[in-house]
This record gives structure tokens, C-alpha cells and sequence, in this order.
């Protein structure tokens, strides 16, 4: 299986709401789900928990970090 997930240095508690929409949408529409929100909301803890937790279902699952991201007309 190949993976760029790092393994989790603190638990996950409080956001399974947030985990279980993540998951839906992951199973439901799509093998790529995008996750926009303001900075400093745990966006990337977030979609790291997902990744993780989907290894098992994927043959391949990575994630790839969008925050240096700019428009090409910047």
C-alpha cells in the first residue's frame, strides 16, 4: 500500500462528527474530497484522521498539502 500519512502523535477526540461527514462524502461521491475552512480550524488533523482510518479501504491514499497554494494570477 502506498501512503504518505504520517502515524498520529496525539489522540483524536471531539471532532467524530466531523470525521463520520468526511467519511460520507469520501464513500458517497468521490475518491478525492477537497476541505476548505479559515485557517487554524484542524483542517489538516482532520483529513489526516480520515487517511489513516481509510488505509485499509484504498490501495493507495495521500494527502496533499494545498497551503502555499496561490491563484496563477497572483
Amino acid at each position: 500500500m502506498a501512503s504518505n500519512i504520517v502515524a498520529r502523535s496525539t489522540s483524536f477526540v471531539g471532532r467524530e462528527g466531523d470525521l463520520e461527514a468526511l467519511r460520507a462524502a469520501l464513500t458517497g461521491h468521490a475518491r478525492v474530497v477537497t476541505v476548505l475552512a479559515p485557517g487554524g480550524v484542524g483542517k489538516t488533523r482532520l483529513v489526516l484522521e480520515l487517511a489513516r482510518a481509510e488505509l485499509a479501504r484504498f490501495d493507495e491514499v495521500w494527502f496533499c498539502d494545498m497551503s502555499e497554494a496561490r491563484s496563477a494570477l497572483d
